[in-house]
């Protein structure tokens, strides 16, 4: 068997959670069941001081622990350029193994005040990037921030409105940028798939099937 390679784009808010989404993937890859039948090597090219994946799974472990039943703040640092993580899936045994590069198209890349944007790394950016990369792609995730999806239903809460939370988890971007999806007629098959992040206190309560409809709601024409 071939080696074969997989891109996946994420795209999201700022701050909703793609790249815990991914640490969370890779995490249960590495110690869940599925660790008996796959191994995987984080291949990623880092610069100098970037977290690796085994780095930012302790890290929000830790946060886990420290902080349950507290209220905290996320990191509020950002960037305007994508960020890659290049996952090696090997199939013990034998030769068979397949790579997947996650691209993170930043939230704050939609925010962009002009076509051509510098961020923290100094890299031009442009609009056409992100088409490019959607053209490539073969998998989108699509971070929804939970909270702000649900708080928009909720007539008690003023400041959090429907067009706050379409905002915020950039409905309208996700709908214009996947527009640029081509899947060949059907012979190219795409995956999209949506994933409710903070979504704990819905899912203890017993109320995710509400989390649910209201991404078929909120995303139905991106759906």
């Amino acid at each position: 068997m071939a080696d074969s390679s997989v891109k996946v784009l994420m795209v999201g808010g700022a701050r909703a959670g793609k790249t815990s989404i991914l640490a969370g993937l890779y995490d249960t890859m590495l110690s869940g069941e599925v660790s008996e039948v796959i191994k995987l090597e984080d291949k990623t090219v880092r610069l100098p001081g970037q977290e690796t994946m085994e780095d930012k799974i302790k890290s929000l472990k830790n946060i886990i622990s420290t902080f349950q039943g507290r209220t905290f703040l996320v990191d509020d640092s950002h960037t305007y350029s994508f960020s890659k993580h290049i996952i090696e899936f090997i199939i013990p045994g034998t030769s068979n193994k397949m790579t997947i590069e996650f691209v993170d198209a930043n939230g704050e890349f939609y925010e962009s005040k002009s076509d051509y944007d510098t961020g923290d790394t100094g890299d031009l950016i442009s609009k056409d990037d992100i088409v490019k990369v959607v053209e490539e792609s073969d998998i989108f995730i699509i971070a929804v921030d939970t909270p702000f999806l649900m708080e928009a239903t909720n007539p008690d809460n003023e400041l959090c409105t429907e067009p706050v939370n379409k905002a915020y988890n950039h409905v309208a971007d996700v709908q214009h940028f996947l527009t640029y999806l081509d899947d060949k007629d059907g012979l190219d098959a795409k995956m999209v798939v949506f994933v409710p992040v903070k979504c704990e206190k819905w899912a203890h309560s017993g109320r995710i099937n509400e989390v649910s409809e209201r991404v078929k709601d909120v995303y139905s024409v991106v759906i």
